[in-house]
């Protein structure tokens, strides 16, 4: 609306996420590996799945102590395809299909790392999500909460810029350990539980009201 020239007063008011499914509840790992997750519609133009197999492949060559999980209700298929014949070793991929909100909670805590490459976004719901379960984040910046990424929180890298986003990966997994897990939870939990959010909807319609 601003774009467009519309002048008013505005308030950003962040989408909620189900904090009594999405919460701090890590699962042991069975291996020291980094794991790596991406979760989303897994369409192409939107979330540049060609670009994170391309940065995997060039990650692979560097190292072999992480896995990635790729997941999501998109052409699951095609990208197994497209990461065999670009020579991604088996053993630091693997592809998950379409998930309820309880498995894509548990999933995010199976992780310790989350991984987002869009060339565009409006809001980016599972980023909150991914954040409320306590997980650093690397993402494009492209729109919404990849906008807002705090240097505690993970890590931003240019649009499409697959050599960056290769060279950002191999630092986080070096320095995972900088991370306050619990501190990143309780922050974005504060911020967009229902309580919250309804809080923020509550005050807005008073001014209006009022």
């Amino acid at each position: 609306m601003q774009q467009f020239g519309i002048k008013n007063k505005f308030q950003v008011i962040p989408n909620a996420v189900n904090t009594g499914i999405f919460n701090y509840n890590p699962i042991k790992k069975v291996n020291k590996k980094c794991r790596i997750l991406h979760i989303s519609n897994l369409k192409n133009e939107h979330k540049n799945i060609t670009g994170i197999l391309n940065t995997i492949k060039k990650l692979s060559e560097k190292r072999s102590d992480f896995i990635i999980t790729i997941a999501g209700d998109g052409n699951i298929e095609k990208y197994k395809k497209m990461a065999i014949s670009l020579g991604i070793p088996d053993e630091i991929i693997q592809f998950e299909g379409r998930k309820t909100l309880e498995e894509i909670a548990e999933t995010i805590n199976k992780n310790d790392l989350f991984l987002l490459f869009s060339n565009y976004e409006t809001f980016s719901v599972v980023i909150a999500e991914a954040q409320v379960c306590g997980l650093p984040i690397i993402s494009s910046k492209c729109g919404g909460l990849t906008n807002e990424i705090a240097l505690e929180d993970g890590v931003q890298v240019p649009i499409n810029d697959e050599r960056e986003l290769c060279n950002q990966l191999n630092y986080l997994i070096n320095t995972l350990g900088k991370y306050d897990n619990i501190k990143i939870a309780k922050k974005a939990a504060k911020k967009y539980s229902y309580e919250s959010v309804g809080q923020q909807f509550f005050e807005l319609y008073n001014t209006i009201l009022k």
